[in-house]
Order: structure tokens, then C-alpha cells, then sequence
């Protein structure tokens, strides 16, 4: 929790006086309960701050305040999405009361009936209609000196100028191609120091210099970065090769260890920690936030597999043939399975390239990445009707946990197809 005067300064100094819902979202549920009593003395009548006072409890946990909150904003708007989906969550809290704060909301959203928040709605009023983006700014330049260079690159990351420029504004490519130098020439900078880099740093380093001189050696540095996870072996053995060079034995039996494992994906956990503990440092307040746009923005993406995939299908001697699209059929099951739903679908469509030599094969692994596309479309539009980032429980930022994302989409959505 943030203290009082951190969380005032901060949010008086980007648009006025904080209101109870913004002192609510970081967590400063004792200035939100505070704020909130004049508030609601001021308006008796209305219902935002009974759903704003509801969510303050559910976080400290004094259900019995909770309830009584909702109690009055179902007295004011019993019609509202919020006041089903806050009488649900009291009952969730109750019954599992350490359970995932987005899980139990995601829960009493199911059992409120699914309903769409309206933009009209108490949680919107509450919110108002100011500029709430200083909530999700990323800080820049001299924000960051603060910090180790290696910490101030992941944090970094995040402050892409197109995060904060219009995508048609005519100076946002040469802004961006001026980021993209900056990183890159920090990256190698960065590469280049003595000694062994921290594995969140080493992972980020690799995704940005994969496809210069320093990626083999980058990637070579990698092994071990998470146990049970075969990205970076995967990696140090795609490392070196064209995308159309046939894989030969020495790297397809590399490659064959590598799927070997049971997960695939670039390690999650270790830059989620590192960007956690950067921002905590940085900015206490936001630092949750702060902390899911910069993984965001610097976890490595999924390219290892489609050089996999290249290769793989460009193997044209019989029997390395064989193996490896045993591999890469091995590793696209791995990633079907994996708790990231972007990685599943990548999954999806690895398969549907595997089976390109087999018509029947192929049409029916398509099938199965059409249905699980639309089950994400599924996805999306639940996140929508619900809308998280309106809801001011800080424990939504506060526990995200990018492990736990197919769980949770399952919650939303109901099951995904086979």
C-alpha cells in the first residue's frame, strides 16, 4: 500500500485534487475511505461512491462493510451491472477468500449474469471524465537515471513513443525509429559490460539483439535461464543459420532436447520480478502498474519457433526430415498447452504450418486454429463488457500474473475448444 502523502503528491501533481476512485485504484484505501466520507455526505443520492466504498472493503478485507456498501448502492441502482457483480464479489471473497483478486471478479461477473459496464454506470461517474493517462505513463529520460542502467532498460521499454502518439501522427516513424536506435545501441552498451548479466536483463538483451553479430554469443549465454523450459536451448541452437537452411544433425538433435521440455516459452517469472522490483524503486505508487506495461513491452517474443518452423519444413534429407517435424509438431503441443494464451494460439498456427505437406492434416489442424481464434475474439470481448482498469481494487495490478493468463481467460470465456 502506498503511504497517504506519496499517493496525494503524485496524483495531486498530475490533474488535482485525487478523487476517491484514484486513491482507491492505487491502493490508498485508508485517503480513499477518507475522501469518500465528505463525498458522500455531499451526494448522498449517488451511487458511484457506494460502489467506489465497496470496492475500498473488499480490499482490506472488512467484508462486513463490504456488504453493507453494496447494500446502499443497490438501494441507489440495484439495476447496475455494479451492484450485481459487487454483491457476487462479496460472496466470492467470503467463500475463497484468498483467491486471485481478478479470478474471484472474473467469477462474480459470470454469476451477475455477464453484464456490460455502461459508460454511465456508477464506477464511470466515479471515475469522471479527466485525463487519467498519468495512471499508465511510463517515466522517461531523467525519471530513469535514477536507476541502474540494466533496471532503467527494462523500465524503458515501456515509454515506446507510440504509447503516446497518435498512430497517424506524421512524426511518430521518425520518433520511433530514433527509439528503436537508442535501445539498440543501450543494448549493446549493455552487452558488451563484463561479467554475467542478470537473466531478465540477458533475456531482454537477446530479444533486442537476436538479429545482430551479438545474438549467437547472447543466446549461447542464455542456457539454464529457467528449468523445465526449453526457449533458451531452443534458441542457442537456432542461433546460427539462415531461415532456410536445413537443419543438420548436431542442431536437430539440439533442437530435439530442447522440446523435450515441458514448456517453451521465454521465461516469464524472472523479468516479471526484475521489472516489479525496478518499478517499486522508481515509482511506489503506480509501481503495479508501471510493472505490467514494462513486462509488456520487453518480455521476448514467441520468433524461435517460427525459425523452427522455417527450417524444419526447409529439411529436405528423408530421415532429418522426419525428425524434425517430429519437433516441431512436439513443440507446437507444448505451446497449445502453454498457461499464456497468445503463446497457445502461436501453438495453433505452428501446427497448421507443420501439416502443409498433408491436405487432411492440414484442414484439420486449420480448423482448430479458427476455433480457438474466435474463443480469443471470446476473450476479448469479455474483457470489454467488464472493463478491469475501471475497477479501482489495486490488488488487480497488484497480483497480474502473466502465468495465470489462460486461467483467467477461461474464467471469462468458459473453455476453450480442443
Amino acid at each position: 500500500m502506498t503511504t497517504p502523502l506519496l499517493a496525494a503528491a503524485l496524483l495531486a501533481a498530475a490533474s488535482g485534487p485525487p478523487s476517491p476512485w484514484q486513491l482507491a485504484w492505487l491502493g490508498e484505501l485508508d485517503g480513499a475511505r477518507a475522501a469518500l466520507a465528505p463525498d458522500r455526505a455531499a451526494r448522498p443520492d449517488e451511487p458511484g461512491a457506494f460502489a467506489v466504498l465497496a470496492c475500498v472493503e473488499l480490499e482490506a478485507g472488512r467484508l462486513a462493510a463490504a456488504d453493507a456498501a453494496v447494500a446502499r448502492l443497490e438501494g441507489l441502482a440495484q439495476a447496475s451491472p455494479e451492484a450485481r457483480i459487487l454483491r457476487a464479489l462479496v460472496v466470492r471473497r467470503r467463500e475463497a477468500p484468498g483467491e486471485p483478486m481478478s479470478e474471484a471478479l472474473a467469477r462474480a461477473w459470470a454469476a451477475a449474469g455477464r453484464p456490460p459496464l455502461a459508460d454511465d454506470g456508477p464506477l464511470a461517474r466515479a471515475r469522471g471524465g479527466g485525463d487519467l493517462a498519468f495512471l499508465f505513463a511510463v517515466p522517461a529520460g531523467k525519471a530513469l537515471e535514477s536507476l541502474p542502467r540494466g533496471e532503467a532498460f527494462l523500465l524503458g521499454g515501456a515509454a515506446n513513443p507510440s504509447r503516446s502518439m497518435a498512430i497517424g501522427d506524421p512524426r511518430l516513424p521518425e520518433a520511433l525509429a530514433r527509439w528503436l536506435a537508442d535501445r539498440q545501441a543501450e543494448a549493446r552498451a549493455l552487452a558488451a559490460a563484463p561479467g554475467p548479466q542478470p537473466i531478465a536483463l540477458a533475456l531482454v538483451l537477446h530479444d533486442t539483439l537476436r538479429s545482430e553479430p551479438e545474438g549467437p554469443r547472447l543466446a549461447a549465454a542464455l542456457a539454464g535461464a529457467a528449468p523445465g523450459d526449453g526457449y533458451a536451448a531452443m534458441e542457442a541452437a537456432l542461433a546460427r543459420g539462415d531461415l532456410d537452411q536445413p537443419l543438420d544433425e548436431a542442431a536437430l538433435a539440439a533442437v530435439e532436447a530442447a522440446v523435450a521440455h515441458p514448456r517453451l516459452s521465454p521465461p516469464t517469472r524472472p523479468v516479471l520480478e526484475a521489472v516489479r522490483a525496478a518499478a517499486v524503486k522508481l515509482d511506489p505508487a503506480r509501481a503495479p502498474v508501471l510493472a505490467r506495461e514494462a513486462f509488456r513491452a520487453v518480455m521476448p517474443t514467441q520468433l524461435t519457433i517460427y525459425r523452427l518452423q522455417s527450417r524444419a519444413l526447409a529439411t529436405r534429407d528423408p530421415a532429418l526430415r522426419g525428425r524434425a517435424l517430429r519437433a516441431l509438431g512436439k513443440a507446437a503441443a507444448t505451446l497449445k498447452g502453454d498457461p499464456g494464451v497468445a503463446a497457445r494460439e502461436t501453438g495453433y498456427t505452428v501446427a497448421v504450418a507443420r501439416e502443409a505437406g498433408d491436405k487432411e492434416g492440414a484442414a484439420t489442424a486449420e480448423a482448430s486454429r479458427v476455433r480457438f481464434r474466435a474463443w480469443v475474439k471470446s476473450v476479448g470481448a469479455a474483457m470489454t463488457a467488464l472493463r478491469p482498469d475501471r475497477w479501482p481494487l489495486a490488488s488487480l495490478r497488484r497480483e497480474w500474473d502473466p502465468d495465470r493468463e489462460f486461467d483467467r481467460a477461461v474464467l471469462l470465456a468458459g473453455p476453450a475448444p480442443e
